[in-house]
């Protein structure tokens, strides 16, 4: 209000040449000074600093699809885009599920941030899991790596710098397939509620990194549950149905078929029409 009423005065006093204009020049530019810092204190509190560089607490995990340079030269172009795009697809669910963060597509792997380093391990294992699961009935299976390191990062453009950053980066080139490795900072910060195990390998050289960073590997199981494919509706998901594998309801074919193969069976060649 202070502001306003010396903007006022000047404007009163502008017919003197020497007290109204100073005293307008000044006052304008104070209230210019104080709306473009009221403007842009909003647009920080409102998450519009854009480019602006801020630090926060996350876990990074890295994964990487192993042999994928190898899989496209055999493959013919688009099989070889089906492949990695059911790929993603395993990934991209297994990042939803867990309310993680892709950051960004590698080309054979994906960089993802979360907030709770415990969801990292749960959606690494998830991760495995599904890949295993496509693979038994793929007949072009692939490996996965798995690596995450957690710390305060830089965030900046949507993108993150900094030493976990680098960390995982490095743990997912040395991974095997069907290995999840981590740092221990993971381990301490996930705690007890990570409904998964770690075996520590001890402290491991990592590349651009000076001094040994203390590594863990997740342990994790194929999943018990057959791939679930595409849920069915209700009124078809039932005892009779479920063992069909596709005859849904159609219970006078089945008889049918099954009439026929006991006649093949017993008497010789019959042909069927499906």
């Amino acid at each position: 209000m202070a502001l306003i009423e010396e903007y006022r005065l000047g404007v009163l006093d502008s017919r003197h040449p020497l007290v109204g204009v100073q005293r307008l020049e000044a006052a304008f530019q104070r209230l210019c000074d104080v709306a473009v810092g009221s403007i842009y204190a909003l647009g920080q509190s409102e998450g519009g600093g854009q480019g602006v560089p801020s630090t926060k607490t996350v876990t990074i995990l890295f994964t990487d699809m192993v042999g994928s340079t190898e899989l496209s030269q055999r493959l013919d172009p688009k099989a070889a885009d089906e492949l990695r795009q059911r790929h993603f697809s395993l990934l991209c669910q297994a990042l939803a599920a867990s309310e993680g963060q892709e950051v960004k597509n590698l080309g054979d792997g994906i960089m993802a941030v979360f907030s709770s380093p415990s969801a990292a391990v749960v959606c690494s294992v998830a991760m495995q899991q599904a890949v295993e699961r496509d693979n038994r009935r793929s007949v072009n299976p692939v490996g996965l790596r798995v690596a995450m390191s957690g710390g305060e990062v830089t965030t900046e453009d949507d993108d993150y710098f900094g030493d976990p950053v680098v960390e995982a980066a490095r743990l997912c080139a040395v991974c095997r397939g069907g290995q999840i490795l981590t740092t221990d900072t993971v381990r301490g910060m996930a705690g007890r509620r990570s409904p998964h195990s770690f075996v520590s390998l001890g402290g491991r050289g990592l590349k651009g990194i000076t001094e040994p960073v203390v590594v863990c590997e997740v342990q994790w199981e194929p999943s018990s549950h057959p791939d679930p494919g595409i849920p069915l509706p209700d009124h078809l998901a039932d005892t009779e149905t479920s063992a069909l594998f596709g005859f849904f309801g159609r219970q006078r074919e089945r008889a049918l078929l099954d009439d026929t193969l006991k006649n093949t069976t017993a008497a010789g060649h019959h042909v069927a029409f499906v």
